[in-house]
């Protein structure tokens, strides 16, 4: 059995299905899900229920084994106590050391409990195929939703994607990540532009307010509006139907360009996922795709 922590927004949690799928998949044993985070997470919720994964829900039973304590009122404490000791209290506990690939992650073959981002196409290449249909919507579509999927697979449909949110409203975040610029966006819609006929282009945003008055587009434009945070795995899906993708510094977005299936598609991404002076995330952007500086706008020959 392995059992994979999840937490944070929908993006980040299919990083951590697809490790914990990949490592599964080879050495056919159990997969687990431990949503422990979510009974007390105020902003984000548990999402990938809304897809046709292998869903298996991680026991206290089975999280006790692993020395995982829930952090609630004085088993709160205890926990800090047990993480300081991780590796003494139990050796088949295994974090994210860093935000770069770590190719020993996949050395693992059972009894082990993983925490971590896992934020790279380099832990779960292998299987691509299998999370490509594993990650399609578990029900049918509502009408809105299927009419424009239909109309995207029709046009040379663009997906791009504008992350404000606690981008911008919190400081803390805002200092790790900052924003893509209006420099990046029109760079990469101008690019794009020059290399597909007659782009049809689909905004995604938590701020489409906002990104109606600022942002510039002189082709035909669509701005994805009918889902709500709740339905945020409708937006993903639509965007994985887009043929090519400009995408923010955001998993969410990275996840809408992995899962499309265009063998051409072209994916505009920005070089620096963190703001200057951080160490970056060197393996999340696919060599493939191509990489415009986030705040000039300028091609950038590497992360």
């Amino acid at each position: 059995m392995i059992i994979v922590k999840l937490k944070g927004g929908l993006g980040n949690q299919l990083f951590q299905y697809a490790l914990g799928r990949r490592l599964t998949y080879f050495n056919n044993v159990q997969l687990k899900l431990d949503v422990s985070y979510y009974r007390t997470s105020k902003s984000r919720s548990y999402s990938l229920h809304h897809f046709n994964i292998v869903e298996n829900m991680a026991t206290d039973d089975d999280l006790d084994a692993f020395g995982i304590v829930e952090e609630r009122g004085l088993r709160k404490v205890l926990s800090k106590v047990l993480e300081k000791r991780k590796p003494v209290h139990n050796p088949h506990r295994m974090d994210e050391r860093l935000w770069a690939f770590d190719p020993e992650i996949l050395n693992v073959s059972d009894n082990a409990y993983l925490e971590g981002y896992w934020a790279s196409e380099k832990y779960f290449s292998k299987i691509a195929e299998v999370l490509r249909a594993e990650l399609t919507p578990r029900h049918k579509l509502d009408k809105v939703n299927e009419e424009m999927a239909s109309e995207m697979a029709r046009a040379s449909s663009v997906s791009v994607h504008i992350r404000r949110g606690d981008y911008v409203t919190n400081p803390e975040i805002n200092k790790v990540f900052g924003t893509c610029s209006m420099k990046y966006y029109n760079k990469c819609i101008s690019e794009i532009a020059l290399k597909i006929r007659d782009p049809h282009f689909y905004v995604f945003s938590d701020d489409v307010q906002w990104t109606k008055k600022n942002l510039i587009i002189e082709h035909p434009v669509t701005y994805v509006d009918q889902n709500n945070k709740e339905n945020d795995f409708k937006d993903l899906h639509l965007m994985s139907k887009c043929k090519h993708h400009i995408i923010a510094n955001s998993s969410f977005s990275w996840w809408g360009a992995w899962l499309g299936t265009n063998k051409d598609q072209i994916v505009f991404a920005t070089s620096r996922w963190l703001t200057p002076g951080r160490t970056d995330v060197q393996d999340i952007i696919p060599e493939r795709w191509l990489r415009v500086d986030s705040q000039t706008g300028e091609y950038a020959d590497s992360i």
